[in-house]
């Protein structure tokens, strides 16, 4: 998908059904009621909410 390539930002960690994913590969597959925990400027956010949802 290129996320960090095209948002400048980085998911560090996936929060599923209690379970913790600490940096999820780039073919990790996001399921509904998944949590993502990013970094990045502050600003970029939007670019990265337009991709995942």
């Amino acid at each position: 998908m290129g996320i960090r390539k095209k948002t400048q930002v980085s998911i560090i960690a996936i929060l599923r059904d209690n379970e913790f994913i600490p940096n999820p590969s780039s073919e990790y597959v996001f399921q509904k009621g998944d949590t993502c925990v990013v970094i990045g400027k502050p600003e970029r956010f939007k670019d990265f909410l337009a991709i995942i949802r």
